[in-house]
């Protein structure tokens, strides 16, 4: 079981990485949930509530700042709890909604407590003409955000 949760830990990692970081690709459930199937042992699950959760995030994206779900966590945990659980695709896209509602919920709170102050330090940076602080809070944040931010939002 130790295994499992690690498995999925890294790729829900990898799934926002891709997201949010240098790539910047949309992360989508119907390749989502294959992968989560293969490091779980059932790919044909995996394929079937991958398909199945996209069909319901089918309409769903961010555009600017508005994020209605995080389909990432959705895909990756909504497959992972229909697969360990053993109760099939329709578990899998009932647990999958309010996963993806509550990820964005916790983004929002932990940018509006945390993240909001590195852009206040790195405009200052800027105000005071010191790029070597400014690049070096620019790193500080690209390192904080992956870990803390890029399971959380899509």
């Amino acid at each position: 079981m130790v295994i499992q949760a690690l498995l999925i830990a890294i790729i829900m990692f990898l799934t926002k990485f891709l997201d949010w970081g240098f790539f910047n690709i949309q992360i989508r459930p119907i390749w989502i949930g294959p992968l989560v199937g293969l490091a779980l042992g059932d790919l044909r699950e995996g394929v079937l509530m991958g398909a199945a959760i996209e069909a319901v995030f089918l309409g769903t994206f961010s555009v600017g700042g508005s994020v209605p779900s995080d389909v990432a966590s959705a895909g990756v945990f909504g497959t992972a709890f229909g697969i360990l659980l053993g109760k099939g695709t329709s578990a899998a896209v009932a647990l999958s909604i309010p996963i993806g509602l509550l990820a964005v919920l916790l983004f929002n709170l932990i940018a509006g407590v945390f993240f909001n102050f590195v852009v206040d330090f790195e405009d200052r940076a800027v105000a005071n003409h010191n790029d070597k602080l400014f690049t070096a809070a620019h790193y500080f944040a690209i390192i904080f955000y992956l870990p803390f931010m890029r399971s959380w939002r899509s």
